[in-house]
């Protein structure tokens, strides 16, 4: 959302926008943060980290669920017998 504001007000293209960090105070109505802004999308790609490029790029958090449970149940293990129980004395 915020994103898609400041993309609009300098009238480039979202790809070129990455919001670093947003901040509320407590007690007040008023956010503030650090949004990096660039002449060209792959400027963007070459120099913000790739869990900045993630947080900004929404199709990819919501493929990366599908693909963690496909990985988890492939490695799964196979439940364990449980240990009989020894006699009592």
């Amino acid at each position: 959302m915020v994103r898609d504001q400041v993309a609009a007000q300098l009238t480039l293209d979202k790809a070129s926008v990455y919001v670093i960090r947003l901040v509320t105070r407590a007690g007040t109505r008023r956010t503030y943060g650090r949004i990096h802004v660039y002449d060209a999308p792959h400027y963007g790609l070459q120099l913000e980290p790739r869990y900045i490029q993630q947080r900004n790029n929404p199709k990819a958090k919501a493929a990366e669920p599908e693909e963690r449970k496909e990985a988890e149940t492939e490695t799964a293990k196979p439940a364990k017998e449980p240990k009989p129980k020894k006699p009592s004395r």
